[in-house]
């Protein structure tokens, strides 16, 4: 049954991702869908902008983007909308 429910991490997966040049930082994920991803992206905006103590958070860009597979850890792991 638990192979059923993480089989899929085994494809492509999507995150949402602050980056900065060629720095960045898996934030929440993995998720399924791009759109699973999207819809988290505002409230992890907010939280790494008001909450994480990076004083640089607000200058960082966030978006959701794709990966290989879904072994990366984030910061915040699978977070619901």
């Amino acid at each position: 049954m638990f192979e059923d429910h993480t089989l899929w991490t085994e494809s492509p997966c999507y995150y949402v991702m602050a980056y900065s040049r060629l720095r960045r930082a898996w934030l929440a994920g993995p998720y399924p869908t791009a759109k699973s991803a999207k819809d988290v992206l505002p409230r992890v905006r907010e939280w790494a902008i008001q909450k994480s103590g990076d004083r640089n958070a607000a200058s960082y860009h966030y978006d959701v983007m794709r990966h290989f597979n879904g072994d990366t850890h984030s910061i915040l792991g699978i977070l619901t909308p």
